[in-house]
């Protein structure tokens, strides 16, 4: 665990001071106020294992200053939504885990683990066998995407998704990760269960707010006892959905107070991975990269999605801060517990600004980062010029196409083979 002592000190007062004030949690202290969102990058092994390649990654995130750095989501079962996906289903997992932890303790930053159950956005072409499935709170058609119909799970499979993300959590603790983060956006299983829109149980577990909320009670209930009580718990949330019936900003204002009470921070974000991802990165839809995908692994992008993506062009546009007005709204419901704000974090004056008024406590940060990982370290020093992040997308659609993470300017502030 990162202590007070141990954290970068700054040489000379930053121009964007809020920006570069420690934060403290749980008794973890934080050097500055930018951390690295948890951006899945396509390099583990198909059974989820660390690779030289990422750890070469998350060296040179790490390396850039931000004071907090989560490498992508990992998996806390099978099956995968994504192929070459980092694990921590397995214990065998453990010993990779630890070797990114300490990576990034090596740079004077705190490690956080995100962790996450496909639910309905599991891809069928990545089963390891058939006692996989594609399931979540109720029973589904076919996602656009993976074209995967999804069927309801039972009450045992519940129990076990719980007990599942606890014991990944408590891989995460031995591999040295200072914070644990089960995703409850992005239309992964957490947030599958608080959505209206896939959540059409009528038992104990849907048919309300309340119940709705049940299984994110019990998951983070179940991760607390596990870790115990020294162990940052944080969560990412969906705020925003692109169904009329999907969770929403009322939707949000009823969950925000009950999650503030059993996490120690909030990073709140939105959208799905398999309905529209594009509202979650907001800027380009790559629709040419897209295409690569028709006929392969990714057997729901076909051409009819291409030709429905051409109608989201004008809702997905890119703009600055994008999730700022939702913070604006939620950060009073959270009591003394830390808002975290994603999404189009460009320019140092925004983002020292979105700190100092209080709007959020710290920014998450990815595409950017991808593009310039030295980002942090170039604002703390007082650059005041936004990222070179074009908001392209192809960085994203690569990687769901099977592809490494990178960035697709001609000019990316790292070299990565």
């Amino acid at each position: 665990m990162i202590s007070e002592k141990e954290t970068v000190t700054m040489t000379k007062p930053s121009k964007w001071k809020e920006l570069s004030s420690p934060i403290t949690m749980r008794g973890v202290t934080f050097k500055n106020r930018m951390m690295r969102s948890g951006m899945y990058e396509g390099m583990a092994t198909e059974r989820g294992m660390v690779t030289a390649d990422l750890e070469s990654w998350i060296a040179r995130q790490a390396a850039g200053g931000a004071g907090c750095i989560f490498p992508g989501y990992s998996n806390v079962a099978l099956p995968r939504c994504m192929p070459f996906q980092t694990g921590s289903y397995s214990d065998s997992h453990i010993p990779g885990l630890k070797k990114l932890a300490d990576i990034i303790h090596s740079y004077g930053a705190v490690a956080g683990l995100q962790l996450a159950a496909a639910g309905r956005q599991a891809n069928p072409n990545l089963f390891f066998s058939d006692a996989e499935a594609v399931m979540g709170p109720s029973a589904m058609g076919p996602s656009p995407m993976y074209a995967a119909a999804c069927r309801e799970m039972t009450e045992a499979e519940i129990w076990k998704a719980i007990e599942d993300t606890a014991a990944a959590a408590v891989r995460a603790k031995k591999a040295g990760f200072d914070v644990v983060l089960p995703n409850a956006a992005h239309g992964y299983l957490l947030a599958q269960f608080l959505s209206p829109h896939t959540n059409k149980r009528t038992d104990a577990w849907g048919g309300s707010p309340e119940k709705r909320f049940k299984f994110f009670d019990e998951v983070f209930r179940a991760v607390r006892k596990a870790v115990g009580p020294d162990m940052l718990v944080w969560t990412k949330i969906s705020v925003d959905e692109p169904w009329d019936d999907g969770i929403n900003l009322d939707e949000a204002r009823i969950f925000i107070p009950e999650v503030a009470k059993l996490v120690d921070a909030i990073e709140i974000s939105g959208g799905t991975i398999v309905d529209n991802v594009f509202m979650m990165t907001r800027g380009e839809i790559p629709i040419g990269t897209l295409k690569k995908g028709i006929g392969s692994s990714v057997g729901g992008i076909s051409a009819g999605l291409i030709d429905a993506l051409y109608g989201m062009r004008d809702s997905v546009k890119f703009e600055e801060a994008y999730w700022y007005k939702h913070a604006v709204a939620l950060k009073p419901l959270c009591g003394d517990t830390p808002l975290i704000l994603t999404g189009g974090h460009k320019y140092p004056a925004t983002m020292n600004q979105i700190v100092k008024e209080g709007t959020a406590d710290m920014l998450s940060l990815a595409r950017v980062l991808a593009a310039e990982p030295n980002f942090p370290n170039e604002v703390l020093e007082g650059r005041e010029d936004p990222g070179k992040c074009s908001n392209c997308n192809k960085c994203l659609v690569e990687v769901v196409l099977g592809n490494k993470l990178r960035c697709f300017l001609p000019d990316p502030g790292y070299s990565f083979n």
